[in-house]
């Protein structure tokens, strides 16, 4: 399983576990100290996840959080967390249900849905031939 936090270390960015109150974020960046804060105790997928997306804030340098810089994040954690031989497989194993894709692959089910908006092909070619 791909180490996401000793990634974040080669990227000179630390990862920080705090008891955060709930009406914080569960993980953010910042950019000045190059470290991703998490609440601490939280399931290891969510953890995987919440840190390779604030990653994905980290390579694109967001600043501020809009529907855009989500997907952004979303879509770059999926490119670090899921191989698409490992989603494939799983796939095929498990069946297209997003959850229990999300826990087989050890990420979040945004996760999940984010890899598959960069692995669609436009139905309008499914059927073509040229």
């Amino acid at each position: 399983m791909f180490d996401i936090e000793a990634y974040a270390n080669t990227l000179g960015i630390t990862v920080a576990y705090r008891p955060l109150p709930d009406h914080l974020p569960p993980a953010w960046w910042n950019p000045r100290s190059k470290t991703i804060t998490v609440r601490k105790g939280l399931p290891r997928r969510k953890v995987r996840s919440l840190i390779a997306h604030e990653l994905g804030h980290a390579h694109y340098g967001h600043t501020i959080s809009t529907p855009k810089a989500e997907r952004q994040a979303d879509q770059y954690a999926a490119r670090l967390l899921i191989s698409e031989d490992d989603y494939r497989a799983t796939e095929v194993a498990y069946g297209t249900n997003v959850e229990k894709l999300a826990f087989e692959l050890d990420v979040t089910p945004n996760i999940i849905e984010a890899w598959r908006t960069l692995h669609e092909r436009p139905k309008i070619y499914d059927d073509q031939r040229y």
